[in-house]
């Protein structure tokens, strides 16, 4: 069955189906249950924070968790639907060639479930900066449109790793060190502001920055609607949805191109 919009909505029940039981699965091989889902992305700020914070005393964000935290959450996504997507074929290869259905479900479920959790450590890190003295605002309502994006941006991704992690043998073994640099490259542990002030002679390649790397804006959308409650400039939607529209335009182009042969694959 090919993987085309008509049979993905169509199969719409077996996506719900998929995320439901991957979510039951994974709560039950914790311990802590859902529970964890709160808990994980926290003890990730809390690292991040000690490493750089109370060892190396380089930044001036207060509070420094807060302001991490934006990019740890929103990193987590796509690290997981990164990560993940490129062994889908590998995991559910056995299934796919015994039950006929659009192969697209599974990148699309994936991106789902991790959705599910996207959302809980969002809303562990609303928690945790009350705690700290940084409350919701009305500027905490451009969080919805900014989920929606980042949902899309991940699931263009997710399309393209899972052909790429289906036809490239032993792509798997590169994945942790191109997010690790991809992680340093982008204003995760440190803002736009620093950017500005190195290359104040030229402020254009801050502009260039922003625009080739989608982690750039979307990291400090997140920031300016929790961390520094401020409104997110109009031109910065604009970059997030061409980055949303190419990749996701690519990553469905490129499943369907590569449909039947992602099948064949799965099989070796």
């Amino acid at each position: 069955m090919k993987s085309n919009l008509p049979n993905l909505l169509r199969k719409r029940k077996l996506i719900a189906e998929i995320v439901r039981f991957r979510l039951k699965s994974s709560a039950v091989d914790n311990r802590l249950g859902y529970l964890w889902w709160l808990i994980d992305p926290i003890i990730m700020v809390i690292i991040y924070w000690f490493v750089f914070s109370v060892i190396r005393s380089t930044h001036n964000y207060s509070p420094y968790p807060v302001f991490i935290g934006c990019a740890v959450v929103s990193w987590k996504y796509f690290t997981r639907c990164f990560s993940n997507g490129i062994r889908i074929f590998k995991t559910h290869g056995a299934t796919m060639r015994s039950i006929p259905f659009p192969t697209a479900v599974l990148p699309i479920a994936l991106v789902a479930e991790e959705g599910v959790l996207f959302a809980f450590g969002l809303t562990a890190l609303l928690v945790a900066a009350a705690g700290m003295g940084v409350h919701p605002t009305f500027y905490a309502l451009q969080l919805v449109p900014l989920v929606i994006i980042q949902a899309a941006m991940m699931l263009g991704i997710t399309l393209l790793m899972a052909c790429l992690g289906a036809l490239i043998y032993d792509l798997s073994i590169y994945v942790n060190h191109v997010v690790m640099f991809l992680f340093y490259l982008s204003p995760s542990l440190y803002g736009l502001d620093l950017l500005e002030k190195h290359f104040a002679s030229s402020p254009w390649l801050v502009d260039v920055y922003m625009f080739v790397n989608p982690f750039a804006i979307l990291f400090t959308s997140y920031r300016h609607a929790i961390w520094s409650h401020q409104m997110i400039p109009m031109w910065w939607w604009g970059v997030m949805c061409i980055h949303t529209s190419v990749l996701l335009y690519t990553g469905y182009r490129t499943y369907q191109l590569l449909d039947r042969r992602l099948l064949k694959a799965s099989a070796a």
